[in-house]
């Protein structure tokens, strides 16, 4: 995948919180590694080593310009919220 926005400098966190735990995972990656690699909630269920079945889980993205973080509904939607929201932010978060 080429990189569309080489100008780019963004940390990207990918968490996993469960209601039942005090504790979570956390996985950082480059924005180099993000466009490398694709971004999908089955390439955020891999990094964070879950099940790879995402209707069994719920995805939202977060930066500092929002205000809450938002649901993702689909693959697609992550870019589309990223590009309304996040990309001129130094940090995101996809939290699942």
């Amino acid at each position: 995948m080429a990189n569309i926005h080489p100008e780019i400098d963004q940390a990207w966190f990918l968490r996993c919180y469960e209601e039942s735990r005090t504790e979570y995972k956390q996985v950082h990656k480059s924005w180099e590694q993000v466009v490398e690699h694709g971004l999908s909630f089955g390439s955020v269920l891999s990094a964070l080593d879950l099940e790879p079945e995402p209707s069994k889980y719920n995805f939202y993205i977060f930066s500092n310009s929002m205000k809450a973080a938002v649901q993702l509904l689909t693959d697609h939607s992550i870019y589309v919220m990223w590009k309304l929201y996040c990309f001129n932010e130094s940090v995101v978060e996809i939290i699942v």
